[in-house]
């Protein structure tokens, strides 16, 4: 299962931002199967037992 995200134009210029996502990630102790990136997104991919956990890490990070 995907989860893909839409990134600001000014991530590609701010160090560590995709980083402080996987860290989160990883964090929860999730594994992420496989990771696409382009300029304005992202896609990770996750073992379907982890997806419904690794949106709610997600969401955490980006509604605050």
């Amino acid at each position: 299962a995907g989860i893909t995200l839409k990134l600001p134009q000014e991530s590609t210029k701010t160090p560590g931002y995709l980083f402080s996502l996987v860290k989160a990630i990883f964090w929860e102790n999730l594994n992420i199967v496989e990771l696409f990136s382009t300029f304005t997104e992202l896609t990770l991919i996750f073992e379907e037992k982890d997806v419904a956990r690794a949106f709610e890490t997600i969401r955490k990070l980006v509604v605050k």
